[in-house]
C-alpha cells in the first residue's frame, strides 16, 4: 500500500552545490555563524551581495540560475578562525513526515595551516517544500 506521504518522504532531498570555501573579510562582510534557508530572490540577492562583499564567491549567473518556485538556498556560515584549514557543508539530508533534517559538518585540517583569519561556509539549493528545515551538527 503506497501513500501520498511515502512518495513525498523518498523525494531526493540531496544538495545542490553553489560555492564552499572561506571568507577572509574578518567580519567586515556582516556574516557571522548562521544557518539560513532562503525562499525567495531578494533574500538570495542580499546574502549573495555580502558573501561577495569582499570575497568574489557567488558569480552572477549563479544568483540568476536558482529557480525559487523549485529551489530553496541553504547557506552555512561558521564561526571566524584565527587560521585556515576549516571547512562546513552539508553531509546529508533527512526527509522526515514534518520536516526536513540537515546534516552539517564542520572539519579542520590535520598539520599545518595558514596563520589568517577564516570563516568557512557553504552554499547549496535543495528542493523547494513547505516543512520546517532543522540543522544537526554531526560529528
Amino acid at each position: 500500500m503506497f501513500s501520498c506521504n511515502s512518495a513525498q518522504n523518498s523525494e531526493n532531498m540531496n544538495p545542490t552545490l553553489i560555492a564552499e570555501g572561506n571568507l577572509y573579510g574578518n567580519g567586515n562582510d556582516g556574516l557571522v555563524e548562521n544557518n539560513m534557508v532562503l525562499k525567495n530572490q531578494t533574500e538570495w540577492k542580499e546574502v549573495a551581495a555580502k558573501l561577495n562583499k569582499l570575497n568574489a564567491n557567488i558569480k552572477e549567473d549563479q544568483i540568476k540560475a536558482v529557480d525559487f518556485k523549485k529551489q530553496m538556498v541553504i547557506v552555512l556560515i561558521d564561526q571566524q578562525r584565527t587560521k585556515g584549514g576549516y571547512a562546513i557543508k552539508i553531509s546529508g539530508v533527512k526527509n522526515k513526515e514534518e520536516s526536513v533534517v540537515i546534516n552539517l559538518r564542520k572539519s579542520q585540517t590535520e598539520g599545518m595551516a595558514t596563520m589568517v583569519m577564516t570563516q568557512p561556509y557553504y552554499v547549496g539549493t535543495i528542493p523547494k517544500t513547505d516543512k520546517e528545515i532543522e540543522f544537526e551538527e554531526v560529528k
